[in-house]
């Protein structure tokens, strides 16, 4: 078979497929790219077993058809060609990469023992979500989600559709994300924990305008848009009620400028010590007043804040924490409510919540 392709589209498609090309695995047909080639169409995928991303795209350039799986070093090689077009000719095992004056002979694997994304999915209820209202969701929540050491519950974003109401939460049980929207095109309820992993993926492929399928097919998940198809298994466990964690009431609350709050923090966060990337917060009268202390020095800056409530007298709080929550709401002026030296420290916005837990210091 042989098909001949775009560079510069070849390398948007390998970019997005990329990314669920394993590091080192004993199973030998997922380690690289999958190609097939079928009339006048392009199939790429790659399979790192818990992640799943495929391109399937038309009006190619082809002779031919089959399927190989390119090594994983065919990725590096397309971004070095010199030439507009590639070449790619496969047989026996063997791929042929011509593009400008360079040509490479790579070793391949055959594509028989390759796991495809099981098309059953397409059988399966599915509800359908805007770009940007997806976008907003991941941009809002997998930044909170825990790492690889963490539960397996706290790894990816919980969601829940009731009625059309898509809510979701992410938490690596030091802070809280909560998000909710209503335009989800299913009436079908469910709860799932998604990857965050997937779901960083799919921030970087979905634009605004797309709009995306979401398939829910047994212990798996299948996001579809554009040319692109991305499944992952779902997690397993049950995820905690922390909608509960928000309190009902406020000690106090401040209106402050979201942009200058940003700077400050910022600032502070340059002098706090490394470890816990400790800061301070104190609320008098109409002034929040953030500092901060290290091995080299100290900070202090005051803020203008419309404050109500009692006075809080200094709360400690991880910088890197309380700033990326900051940096993802989108009003000029943020309501932060805070619950006394001891308690959460939340900010509020339509269809947006963040929670934060402050730092008891040594």
């Amino acid at each position: 078979m042989q098909i001949v392709i775009d560079r510069n589209n070849l390398l948007d498609w390998l970019s997005v497929v990329e990314k669920a090309i394993p590091g080192k695995t004993s199973f030998v047909p997922v380690e690289g790219v999958y190609m097939g080639v079928g009339s006048n169409s392009l199939t790429l995928c790659a399979n790192d077993l818990e992640l799943a991303i495929r391109l399937f795209t038309k009006d190619i350039e082809g002779d031919g058809d089959g399927a190989t799986v390119l090594p994983k070093r065919f990725v590096q090689i397309a971004k070095q060609l010199p030439g507009k077009e590639v070449k790619i000719t496969v047989k026996d095992d063997r791929a042929v990469i011509e593009s400008g004056s360079s040509k490479f002979k790579l070793n391949c694997v055959d594509a028989e023992s390759f796991p495809l994304i099981d098309e059953s999915y397409t059988s399966k209820p599915f509800f359908e979500i805007e770009g940007q209202v997806l976008k907003e969701m991941i941009t809002k929540t997998t930044f909170c989600v825990a790492g690889i050491n963490a539960s397996p519950v706290f790894q990816g974003v919980y969601m829940s559709n009731g009625d059309g109401i898509l809510t979701c939460m992410a938490s690596d049980t030091y802070r809280l994300a909560w998000h909710r929207r209503l335009e989800v095109s299913s009436q079908e309820q469910f709860e799932i924990l998604v990857p965050g992993r997937l779901l960083a993926e799919m921030g970087r492929i979905v634009e605004d305008n797309d709009s995306v399928k979401v398939y829910i097919a047994g212990n798996e998940i299948v996001f579809v848009v554009n040319d692109y198809t991305i499944s992952a298994r779902l997690l397993n466990g049950k995820y905690p009620d922390l909608e509960k964690a928000f309190p009902a009431t406020a000690n106090t609350g401040i209106k402050i400028d979201r942009q200058l709050l940003i700077g400050t923090v910022g600032r502070a966060r340059i002098l706090a010590n490394k470890q816990n990337e400790m800061i301070s917060l104190s609320i008098d009268g109409s002034a929040l007043t953030v500092s901060s202390q290290g091995e080299v020095g100290e900070m202090r800056e005051e803020l203008s804040a419309n404050v109500e409530g009692e006075t809080l007298e200094q709360l400690f709080i991880n910088a890197k924490y309380f700033l990326e929550g900051v940096k993802v709401f989108d009003n000029d002026e943020l309501h932060i409510n805070f619950h006394g030296e001891t308690g959460a420290v939340v900010i509020n916005e339509k269809d947006f919540r963040y929670l934060v837990l402050p730092i008891k210091p040594d």
